[in-house]
């Protein structure tokens, strides 16, 4: 009896284990890859009346070079706002923690040139509240 109570104490323990590196598994670190492609912020947005390119691009490293439009800085988090002040459409950077202390200084209508994975886009044709695109793990392309 006593065996299998440390049998089962062990597969427990190993479960446990596998368990928790699978749910606090570290992010990758895309700073020092070399993105697939390069846009400006407008061409990156024009994509936007393509939806073919865009689904190609999906959880692809792009590197996008625009303005800063607006920016919100938290404890542990940053985010950043491509895009015109005048047009509602913009790209929407949420930057790598690993990362912050690069975009320090940032400001609006600074021109940066940032790198992420492109997550997922909305298309507003009815609304008039602009389309956004979202990148995720971003940095400073360098």
């Amino acid at each position: 009896m006593k065996k299998i109570i440390l049998i089962l104490l062990a597969l427990a323990l190993v479960a446990g284990i596998v368990v928790y590196k699978f749910v606090f598994k570290a992010s990758e670190d895309f700073a020092g890859q070399k993105p697939s492609a390069s846009f400006t912020m407008q061409e990156l947005l024009d994509k936007t009346s393509d939806t073919t390119s865009l689904n190609a691009l999906k959880n692809t490293l792009i590197s996008v070079r625009g303005t800063i439009k607006n920016f919100s800085k938290e404890k542990d988090a940053l985010t950043i706002e491509l895009g015109d002040t005048m047009e509602m459409n913009s790209i929407v950077c949420q930057v790598d923690q690993r990362h912050l202390s690069d975009l320090n200084t940032i400001q609006n209508n600074q021109e940066v040139d940032i790198k992420g994975l492109l997550t997922a886009y909305t298309i507003d044709d009815e609304m008039g509240l602009g389309n956004t695109i979202e990148l995720k793990s971003c940095s400073l392309n360098k």
